[in-house]
């Protein structure tokens, strides 16, 4: 395959995939400014290494790969917090809450998690993916997933209620 083909091939992917990979920047780095760089970066990247894309992985899951190694630079390089994740509203207590206070209270309680935590869930609960298809683009096993995910999802429920007062 040519540069030229490879470049086609990522546009299309760019076309289809672009605001996915954009909200997952986004989740992890809470900046739009740094999620829109991250974007280019990950599709640079797609583009260089288009020849090298063996196809065995579906191309979403190959560029959360990226998009994962990139936001994993831009954090070491910035040391930022992330935050986010709307569908996480049901842990706040929406009763005693507005939605936006509810948000902000989700944003602000994600900063203590780890990034691998964070990863996960947005991941699962955003993106709606698979624990496998997680498992290949973090590169962790399926049980480490699972143990992310209920680890994530605990502490947030926990700094949610606290919050609270419950």
């Amino acid at each position: 395959m040519s540069d030229v083909d490879g470049i086609n091939a990522v546009e299309i992917l760019f076309r289809e995939y672009a605001q996915d990979v954009y909200r997952f920047a986004l989740f992890s780095t809470h900046a739009h400014e740094e999620a829109e760089d991250i974007v280019q970066d990950v599709f640079i990247k797609a583009i260089k290494s288009w020849k090298n894309f063996r196809q065995e992985a579906q191309p979403k899951t190959w560029l959360f790969v990226i998009a994962k190694n990139c936001i994993r630079d831009s954090l070491r390089k910035k040391r930022i917090t992330t935050t986010g994740l709307n569908r996480l509203l049901p842990l706040a207590n929406s009763e005693s809450h507005s939605h936006l206070e509810s948000l902000v209270e989700i944003m602000d309680s994600l900063k203590d998690l780890s990034i691998e935590e964070r990863n996960v869930l947005y991941l699962r609960h955003v993106e709606d993916l698979q624990v496998n298809e997680i498992a290949e683009i973090l590169g962790i096993s399926r049980s480490k997933v699972y143990r992310l995910e209920t680890k994530g999802t605990n502490e947030l429920r926990r700094a949610l209620s606290f919050g609270n007062g419950m």
